[in-house]
């Protein structure tokens, strides 16, 4: 029976405004001074940052529905990290033969096969994992708030088996879950929804839980005008 690892983007559950729908490169700059800086942005613009982001209310039963569905044991190991590339690490280590990825991006990597020769990144870890034969299937349930197409990617599906899912499609399988991974992808989530991640973490199991440790404290109304200038300059 295949070794199933299955991975979230916390990004899944959240829909953003398309005017902030961009990329980023995952550094400490992008997992809070940037948000920050976003903020001030926004304000010269008699506009709130947080009006460009929407939590789906839908965090809070997931794991009800996915209990029902997925076969998930009590001491099921639990891995959060930063970034999703992580999720290349854990599917080696744990000796997965097949991903079940929950994601506003594909990560099969991005301008075809091409993409795949460069180093493991956020954006190809899961095309990389096929490419290197370390597993033998990828199925991608897209976010209901992606901006992508499953056709973009059509060079990499007809070179190796990619399914393209609805969250309905797996709900109806009956998937042994090795291992699970959530990865909180800071540059793209915003830390206001950080305590709404834990949350989330903990309606899984009772396992233990491997956790990232970067904290992010979203207190903008605690900023002074030292702290704008700083933010500007990128020393915040």
């Amino acid at each position: 029976m295949d070794k199933v690892l299955l991975t979230i983007d916390w990004d899944y559950f959240i829909n953003v405004h398309s005017q902030h729908y961009m990329s980023y490169r995952e550094n400490q700059v992008n997992l809070l001074e940037e948000w920050y800086r976003r903020h001030l942005i926004c304000l010269q613009r008699n506009e709130h940052l947080e009006n460009f982001y929407n939590l789906t209310p839908f965090y809070k039963t997931f794991w009800k529905q996915a209990k029902k569905a997925l076969k998930l044991k009590k001491t099921i190991t639990i891995i959060v990290t930063e970034g999703h590339e992580e999720a290349y690490k854990i599917a080696k280590e744990w000796d997965c033969t097949e991903v079940y990825s929950l994601d506003a991006h594909s990560d099969l990597g991005y301008g075809g096969l091409a993409a795949l020769e460069f180093e493991i990144n956020c954006a190809n870890w899961l095309g990389k994992l096929l490419k290197e034969k370390y597993i033998n299937k990828a199925n991608i349930i897209y976010s209901p708030y992606t901006k992508e197409d499953a056709e973009d990617f059509k060079e990499i599906m007809d070179a190796y088996e990619v399914h393209f899912l609805s969250l309905e499609e797996l709900f109806t399988r009956e998937i042994d879950v090795a291992a699970i991974h959530i990865c909180r992808s800071g540059p793209w989530t915003p830390p206001w929804y950080d305590e709404a991640l834990d949350e989330f973490i903990k309606q899984i199991s009772e396992s233990p839980v491997l956790q990232i440790e970067v904290k992010r404290s979203w207190q903008p109304k605690a900023l002074n005008l030292a702290d704008q200038i700083n933010c500007f300059m990128g020393i915040l």
